[in-house]
């Protein structure tokens, strides 16, 4: 989680301590990098090649840290925006890197009761996807390559009960529902998750 390559294979991003980096593949050299102040990173994500997020925890007392969301030229980085203050690795990156889909969840990290999705220009949040019933959490999300996001939803929170998996057009700014599968639980599926091809 701490390192990431870009989609088209030149460079990898590395976040360590209060630091993000990011180097050539080719030779390992530093391209550029930047600092988070009182942050201890440990999460970093691509969305595209010129677009990258990282979390992690602030101030040294376990509190939320971004993401913030950094714009890659090839040369250098520069800030897009600061976070959301939901400090957790459980976001994605759509793959052009233009939204940003976060599961909302206690300040534990217990159960996901939702999705917001937010402009990774301007940090403006347009959409908000709740989960499929108030006695379920929200455990994984997933972006295709075509502006489709896959949502699972584990029925039953405490006492696991099925499966449904929704899958999202999210082209526009209202999310349209495409497919909803669904499925009995024959086994504890507190740890079961999905997601959709590229």
């Amino acid at each position: 989680k701490g390192a990431a390559v870009s989609p088209n294979g030149k460079y990898y991003a590395l976040v360590s301590g209060d630091g993000l980096g990011v180097y050539n593949v080719s030779d390992g050299s530093r391209v550029d990098s930047t600092t988070i102040a009182n942050a201890s990173l440990y999460y970093v994500q691509w969305g595209g090649n010129q677009t990258i997020a990282v979390t992690g925890s602030a101030g040294g007392f376990g509190g939320s840290l971004g993401p913030d969301v950094f714009t890659f030229d090839g040369s250098f980085l520069s800030t897009t925006f600061k976070g959301f203050n939901f400090g957790s690795d459980i976001f994605r990156l759509s793959p052009d890197g233009t939204i940003i889909a976060e599961i909302i969840n206690d300040n534990f990290g217990g159960n996901g009761y939702g999705i917001n999705l937010y402009n990774t220009s301007t940090g403006v949040q347009f959409a908000s996807i709740p989960a499929v019933a108030s006695t379920s959490n929200i455990d994984s999300v997933m972006f295709s390559q075509t502006k489709l996001l896959g949502v699972h939803d584990i029925l039953g929170n405490g006492n696991p009960q099925g499966v449904v998996y929704r899958v999202f057009n999210v082209s526009t700014t209202t999310p349209t529902l495409v497919r909803t599968i669904s499925y009995q639980a024959t086994a504890n599926v507190a740890n079961s998750g999905g997601g959709l091809s590229p």
